[in-house]
């Protein structure tokens, strides 16, 4: 007998916890709890053909002329197994870009030019201002990214001029990494927006500077021309340039370097290719 009601109570306990499974799961769909409470708490005997009032159906509109059929433990079971096993498709957690925002962080040159745009460390300000700007753009029928890699070929310079110390003092043409040329290029664009003598907000000026750099046209196009100018009338001067490209006394040692050699005028004059 001992056994026999041990039995018992693991099967009262098993169907309960189905039961409240299952009315979870139901609840979750949607069902009314008035349906969920006639259709577990009832015997089934009591249960079977039961159809609700309709002066209940402010409480429960959707248990309507609907006839409630008795359940087992198993069909609980089977209910709460086939929730379990076929999940419900969810729309996606993220819509998709209607901005020019992704652009921004996906790119690194876009990057680049948030970073110089932004002053006291508000990026946020900076990203929103080149992603108007984009937008003004776009609005004037031009695509941005177009117009912006145009106008970063057309203003990216190709040397800059740089002092050395000589019984002559003059400005020696040095070429420019990739990387030193964008930063000059972005700022040229940046600050020939700032200076226009306009009475518009930054994000009207900087689109200005963009279109008229795209074509070939603006202040900092202008700048490049001067500064390839510049170093033609120089380019006698461009054999001092060991002297502007050692930071150290020749035959000395970097010892911030990796590797210990020395930097010599002949591995100066070997690595320095001519311009």
């Amino acid at each position: 007998m001992a056994a026999a009601s041990a039995v018992m109570r693991q099967l009262a306990r098993r169907q309960t916890r189905l039961t409240c499974a299952a009315v979870r799961k139901m609840s979750e769909r949607g069902i009314s709890m008035l349906n969920v409470a006639l259709r577990y708490s009832m015997p089934s005997g009591i249960a079977q053909g039961i159809h609700v009032a309709p002066s209940l159906s402010f409480l429960a509109p959707r248990a309507i002329h609907t006839q409630i059929t008795p359940l087992s433990a198993d069909t609980a079971a089977e209910e709460v197994l086939e929730e379990i096993q076929e999940p419900e498709e969810r729309p996606p957690a993220v819509d998709g870009a209607e901005s020019y925002a992704f652009l921004l962080c996906e790119n690194p040159q876009y990057d680049h030019f948030v970073n110089m745009i932004m002053l006291k460390g508000k990026k946020a300000v900076a990203r929103r201002l080149l992603q108007e700007t984009f937008v003004h753009i776009k609005k004037q029928g031009n695509d941005p990214q177009k117009v912006f890699a145009a106008a970063m070929e057309n203003v990216r310079p190709m040397v800059e001029m740089r002092r050395t110390k000589t019984r002559q003092a003059g400005q020696v043409p040095y070429p420019l990494s990739p990387r030193r040329a964008d930063t000059t290029a972005m700022r040229w664009i940046i600050h020939a927006a700032r200076d226009r003598k306009v009475a518009s907000g930054f994000v009207e000026k900087l689109s200005f500077e963009l279109l008229q750099a795209a074509e070939g046209k603006g202040t900092a196009v202008g700048k490049r021309t001067a500064m390839h100018q510049l170093a033609l009338a120089n380019q006698a001067a461009a054999h001092f340039r060991w002297r502007v490209a050692s930071t150290q006394r020749p035959g000395s040692v970097d010892l911030d370097a990796k590797q210990f050699k020395p930097t010599g005028r002949r591995a100066i004059r070997k690595l320095q290719s001519p311009i």
